[in-house]
């Protein structure tokens, strides 16, 4: 599948949107037991919700909903 951009290919999809929102709420910090730096034990996911944070459109929303 070589290294697309996003989860499944170099295209933005719901899919990714999906899994940005998890895997933020993963390492948040609010749920118990789960630590912070959960998402430095996957580079690759890591990478991937680095290259969506990046997204201007979502870097857009994100700024107008206070995160």
């Amino acid at each position: 599948l070589g290294k697309p951009k996003y989860l499944t290919s170099n295209e933005l999809t719901v899919a990714d949107l999906k899994f940005f929102a998890i895997f933020n709420w993963i390492s948040s910090g609010k749920l118990d037991g789960i630590p912070v730096d959960t998402i430095n034990t996957y580079p690759h996911l890591a990478a991937v919700t680095a290259t969506i944070a990046e997204n201007e459109v979502v870097k857009n929303y994100m700024s107008t909903c206070g995160f």
